[in-house]
């Protein structure tokens, strides 16, 4: 048997295994949860063991970014316009911009015309827009890193964002480090299941009889904090709830549904893949007061001197402070997510009853009349339009 396949559970879903095989043998597949996971042709599997060399579940070397002695720490935040559009603190558009300023190309994470969450290659301002916030799905990378290594060879300025997993495997699979690459990765809490996703899209149809064009995870309406699901319907417009009232988000947080890697993910801590790292500084009203506002503010970890350098060409764009490790330290940075107690339950129940008969049951979600009502809550106050 090829050794890859012996990863089972412990594969993170990358593709560099994929993309790296010369005689083509791997397929990425879904299992029964809907987690895309490598199936070998043995037929025509030549031992090369090429993928195995690039897995970064098997491979500890090459998974770094240069690290520093230690990576610096900061609270950022872009201007107040940007931030509405964006998760966190909006240096993710900060960094985009100067790549696409010098004729670069920006690979994120996107929704298409489906509703599937896939990483996507933009060069245009418009095109990189809807990498913008959270998508809490698993992204489908299709054949990304094959385009990412084709356009480093033309020498223009690339830059990667996905979880560390997705980030460490590009490297890997690249081989060596091109002056032309900058890579981010997010503080990441887990990926959760793209099947259970599109499930909770076809239940939320069911109840409003309209078809979901989009959907933002993090709309900052009532702020950072307290932030919203936005649902954008076909006919009927956007659609407001908070994430307690989501049976998927219920889902998600709990650790419910999440691929089985994410709770054993090596890279729950500082040595981070990528030269930049990402995330919402939860806690900075506690540890830096005057800091803090309401509209989003960004952990950035700097990882590597590459990373050093581009953060002293934008930071005259950006509002920064130094901040400390112990500071900035949170779940994701701390150890992996935990097996919560109902997650077997779900997932039996889930293949044989489906989504609408158990998810209300397993998370703490708003039973179908709950949805309904807070729909027409919604057209009352003129939140939906």
């Amino acid at each position: 048997m090829n050794n890859i396949s012996l990863v089972g559970n412990h594969c993170y879903g990358c593709t560099a295994c994929v993309h790296i095989c010369p005689v083509s043998c791997i397929a990425m597949q879904p299992n029964s949860q809907g987690f895309l996971y490598p199936k070998v042709n043995e037929s025509k599997c030549i031992n090369c063991e090429r993928c195995v060399n690039v897995c970064p579940y098997l491979q500890n070397e090459g998974i770094g970014a240069n690290l520093f002695p230690h990576t610096l720490v900061y609270a950022a935040k872009h201007t107040h316009q940007i931030r509405k559009e964006s998760s966190s603190g909006g240096i993710f558009t900060l960094i985009s911009d100067m790549v696409l300023s010098k004729k670069g190309i920006v690979y994120g994470v996107a929704f298409d015309s489906n509703m599937i969450v896939r990483h996507m290659r933009a060069e245009t301002l418009e095109e990189r827009d809807t990498f913008r916030g959270s998508k809490y799905v698993q992204s489908d990378l299709g054949t990304i890193f094959q385009q990412i290594k084709s356009d480093l060879k033309t020498q223009r300025l690339v830059l990667f964002t996905g979880t560390p997993c997705q980030v460490a495997g590009l490297r890997l699979f690249l081989g060596h480090s091109y002056k032309n690459l900058i890579t981010i990765d997010v503080v990441c809490h887990g990926v959760p299941s793209p099947k259970v996703f599109s499930s909770y899209l076809q239940q939320l149809e069911k109840i409003t009889n309209d078809k979901v064009v989009n959907l933002r995870f993090r709309d900052k309406s009532n702020g950072w904090k307290t932030f919203l699901i936005e649902i954008s319907y076909r006919q009927k417009g956007k659609q407001y709830i908070s994430q307690s009232e989501s049976t998927f988000f219920e889902l998600f947080i709990n650790n419910i549904i999440l691929r089985e890697c994410c709770y054993e993910c090596k890279f729950t801590n500082f040595n981070r893949p990528a030269d930049f790292t990402l995330g919402d500084y939860w806690g900075i009203e506690n540890v830096h007061p005057l800091f803090f506002d309401d509209f989003g503010i960004s952990l950035v970890l700097i990882n590597s001197q590459k990373g050093n350098r581009i953060w002293k060409q934008i930071s005259e764009y950006v509002e920064a402070i130094p901040s400390t490790h112990d500071n900035c330290l949170q779940g994701p940075l701390v150890s992996p997510s935990k097996h919560h107690i109902k997650q077997t339950v779900f997932w039996s129940k889930y293949s044989k009853q489906g989504y609408s008969a158990i998810a209300k049951k397993i998370s703490r979600p708003s039973k179908k009349k709950q949805i309904k009502k807070t729909f027409s809550r919604v057209i009352k106050s003129k939140i939906f339009h």
